[in-house]
């Protein structure tokens, strides 16, 4: 466990306005189970920007960046999660997840404000934090698994290294307190000055986009129907998906029948 006290039902704060939000773990469970199919979407705002200055051009390891000397990289010292996993075929319906959380009040304010600035809302669109991408990201790295168990130490690493970088730039503040602009800087420099940090950045933008996507808002934005029941007969598949298709086949040197 880390060393922050936490409470046995954690609420999620959102690095905007600090309301809290509670996520169900069954919403969790679902996101935990989907991730990986939708990490790929494109990124937006001040991150997805380039960096300017010292850490666009260094390579992770040298020590030109940041501007100002980064922290060296912790590796956090975190104990076993001891706990059964939800076996081959969970209960969606009602969910049992026998694993304790990691994150407290302020790591999950830190993880929340990293996802918005990952991928902050937009028009119509949430950010993460307000459908509570920071609990799944908890979920996450608390599952009795290898990989899961991996992330959690490299998590909890980056974590650490936010806030030690952010220290010596305003003192009496966090990372979440600094505006996008201030994040995502320090996220690109959390990339630059660190093998490990380039891996826990891009863990975190495969962890906010593969949730947020697999949510409903996200998959709103993405235009997805796929779920959605048909009334009556199936009409087949349009001109242009079998143009796809065709193309595909192609390039693998096959064709359709007929």
């Amino acid at each position: 466990m880390s060393g922050e006290e936490r409470e046995e039902a954690p609420i999620a704060t959102t690095a905007a306005d600090g309301k809290g939000i509670r996520v169900d773990r069954r919403v969790t469970l679902s996101w935990l189970a989907g991730a990986m199919a939708a990490a790929a979407a494109p990124l937006r705002g001040a991150y997805a920007a380039p960096p300017a200055g010292p850490a666009a051009t260094a390579q992770p390891g040298t020590a030109t960046t940041p501007p100002d000397a980064p922290p060296a990289w912790p590796n956090a010292e975190v104990k076993a999660i001891n706990a059964s996993g939800y076996g081959t075929d969970p209960k969606m319906l009602e969910p049992t997840v026998p694993w304790p959380r990691t994150l407290g009040k302020e790591e999950l304010r830190t993880v929340a404000a990293i996802c918005d600035t990952i991928l902050p809302a937009e028009g119509q669109w949430p950010a993460p934090s307000a459908i509570g991408i920071q609990d799944f990201v908890d979920e996450w790295i608390s599952a009795p698994y290898p990989d899961q168990q991996a992330d959690r130490v490299l998590v909890l690493s980056g974590l650490a290294w936010l806030e030690a970088a952010q220290k010596p730039r305003q003192a009496g503040t966090s990372f979440a307190d600094l505006d996008e602009k201030k994040r995502a800087a320090l996220l690109h420099a959390a990339a630059a000055a660190d093998p490990k940090g380039r891996a826990f950045v891009d863990k975190m933008k495969f962890l906010t986009t593969g949730a947020y996507y697999t949510s409903e808002p996200g998959i709103g934005e993405l235009g997805y129907i796929g779920n959605e029941p048909l009334e009556g007969d199936y009409p087949g598949p349009t001109k242009e998906a079998l143009a796809h298709l065709d193309g595909v086949l192609r390039g693998m040197g096959l064709r359709r029948k007929g």
